[in-house]
């Protein structure tokens, strides 16, 4: 019954809202009745073929969600989140390999979407956004938290902005992650 409440909610919402060119879902992932899910807040998790049938899954998902990749023993076919979209439609999903420090997400999610060329975006999607996020991994491998701070002053760095030459993503586990299914 709740989840047919959700539902009905995401469809109002969307009636009149024009098909999207890239989705952005940044929360936290897991299952709902064995099938990949998102929960879009405390307690309401949303299935992506419910996703799919309130709005039309576009040709780009990025997902700065955890878990998203690490279920082999999924009973069946989609077992994660990327696979599920690209089945429900998308053309390239942008995700993390592992869980990371939201820091970390927040500085890709930056970088990749400066890093994003636009006006190749629709020829060319899983071309594109491959492109971006190769660029986006090596730069937050590399850039400093001085540099940052200056590339993108909105960016939630913290207590990180206390030293400009330090590298606050240079560990594998907050850049390697990054990865695009298509």
């Amino acid at each position: 019954m709740r989840a047919r409440r959700e539902l009905d909610v995401l469809q109002r919402l969307t009636q009149h809202v024009r098909p999207p060119k890239e989705l952005h879902i940044a929360t936290h992932g897991g299952e709902r009745d064995g099938q990949p899910a998102v929960e879009l807040a405390p307690g309401n998790w949303m299935t992506v073929g419910m996703l799919a049938a309130t709005v039309l899954i576009p040709p780009v998902v990025v997902l700065t969600v955890c878990p998203v990749a690490y279920r082999s023993d999924a009973p069946h076919p989609p077992h994660r989140l990327p696979d599920a979209l690209l089945h429900a439609g998308a053309k390239v999903v942008v995700a993390p390999l592992w869980p990371i420090r939201d820091s970390a997400a927040a500085a890709f999610s930056a970088l990749f979407y400066a890093n994003l060329t636009w006006t190749d975006m629709l020829k060319r999607p899983a071309h594109t956004v491959a492109a971006a996020v190769t660029t986006t991994v090596r730069e937050l491998q590399h850039l400093t938290t001085g540099q940052l701070a200056a590339r993108h002053l909105l960016l939630p760095l913290g207590d990180l902005r206390a030293d400009p030459t330090e590298r606050p993503f240079a560990d594998v586990r907050d850049h390697g992650a990054w990865t695009c299914w298509s």
